[in-house]
């Protein structure tokens, strides 16, 4: 399954502090902590959240918790996405105004 998701970075940028309390892992907050400027870190989690909904839509999972739902960056920068601790799918993040996520959940991962 796919699922796609597209977020206002300007829409983003009074919420992000309270979205990324509420629906991100510890190891995602700790990711974002490491953004040097709050450009960067609205982003983020744009994002991530962008992303976390691009799941729920592609998995049809309408009752994951969003913080089990993470996608963390390789040593390379490439984002991997996770549910509950377990690599899922394929997940593609681009931001320019908008942060959109694309996400493919492999065959008996929903």
């Amino acid at each position: 399954m796919i699922g796609v998701d597209i977020v206002s970075l300007e829409r983003m940028k009074p919420i992000y502090k309270d979205i990324a309390a509420r629906c991100f892992s510890s190891r995602e907050l700790k990711e974002m902590g490491l953004r040097k400027s709050e450009e960067l870190k609205i982003a983020y989690a744009a994002s991530r959240w962008a992303g976390k909904e691009a799941y729920v839509k592609a998995s049809q999972n309408l009752t994951a918790s969003y913080k089990d739902i993470e996608i963390l960056n390789d040593e390379k920068g490439r984002p991997h996405l996770f549910f509950k601790q377990k690599e899922v799918g394929e997940i593609s993040l681009a931001d320019d105004g908008y942060s959109i996520a694309f996400v493919q959940i492999r065959e008996n991962e929903e």
